[in-house]
């Protein structure tokens, strides 16, 4: 059953990190309208700061779980 409840976790934080690097891309798209034209270069590093923040949040509980659950399943 473990399995099923890291899969549910890995796929809502895919999404919901996703929704934020496409609010990042639109947001940089308005406020610098040179990206289109190549007259710009786009803030690569945000984008990089989103995805590793959210892989470091979404973590915590699986990581929390792997560690608790053979103490809790040891006392069974």
């Amino acid at each position: 059953m473990l399995i099923f409840l890291f899969s549910a976790w890995a796929c809502a934080a895919v999404g919901r990190t996703a929704q934020e690097i496409v609010n990042e891309v639109r947001r940089q798209f308005i406020e610098r309208p040179g990206i289109m034209d190549y007259k710009e270069k786009p803030n690569y590093g945000r984008c990089v700061s989103i995805i590793v923040s959210a892989s470091l949040r979404v973590m915590i509980n699986p990581g929390a779980l792997a560690i608790k659950s053979p103490t809790i399943g040891g006392d069974w």
